[in-house]
């Protein structure tokens, strides 16, 4: 995903991404509904990160916990797309 329009334009246009990453821990329901290449970089956290936009974490918290550890939790353990642990702690 690095490189593309989105990146880019969330970048040029100087907006922060906001992410729930526990969302995206049902994997299997996300590749099955949008394909295996669209599932892989459903969340951009790292490719957003190296283009130089603003990224923050949250919780949609009346359905996941609000306790900020477990996004740190999935920032680093993303695949491809998964974060350095003292990046994860800067979104807290």
């Amino acid at each position: 995903m690095d490189g593309s329009p989105p990146v880019n334009e969330l970048c040029s246009i100087q907006v922060a991404g906001n992410f729930t990453l526990p969302w995206n821990a049902a994997h299997a329901n996300v590749e099955r509904l949008v394909g295996h290449t669209k599932a892989k970089d459903s969340i951009p956290v790292r490719s957003l990160l190296e283009a130089g936009a603003t990224v923050t974490l949250s919780s949609d918290w009346d359905v996941s916990s609000p306790n900020p550890f477990i996004g740190m939790f999935h920032a680093v353990n993303r695949g491809a797309q998964s974060v350095d642990l003292k990046v994860a702690k800067n979104f807290v």
